[in-house]
């Protein structure tokens, strides 16, 4: 028989022993804060559209809701240094003309075309 207990060796509430594990942690953290965020904002945007008469939280329009809420969370991520699959998608599609006005060239129209064609 031995008196040694043993101990679990990781824990989760354990202080980040490393940089790296801290930058790690605290991106973790901003990362559920966003998505947090996020699913209280597309919850009120699919409420307040069905209010207003757009009746968009059926399957025919499902595809455009998640489009539009991993929008917002690809920009919110851009915004505090998080990376997210549309951010690529972005900036290959929509290019900025002069001053704020948005252009999209013929190519990437075809390119949209192309991406949302069933």
């Amino acid at each position: 028989m031995t008196n040694v207990v043993a101990f679990p060796k990781a824990h989760k509430d354990a202080p980040a022993q490393s940089l790296e594990e801290v930058i790690e942690r605290v991106s973790e953290n901003r990362r559920e804060h966003v998505n947090h965020i996020v699913d209280e904002l597309g919850s009120f945007f699919v409420a307040r559209a069905y209010e207003e008469g757009f009746p968009i939280d059926g399957d025919d329009c499902f595809k455009d809701v998640i489009l539009v809420v991993e929008a917002m969370r690809s920009a919110m991520y851009k915004s505090i240094g998080l990376d997210h699959p549309m951010q690529a998608v972005v900036d290959s599609v929509i290019s900025l003309g002069d001053g704020d006005d948005v252009s999209l060239t013929d190519e990437q129209i075809k390119t949209i075309e192309e991406l949302t064609k069933e």
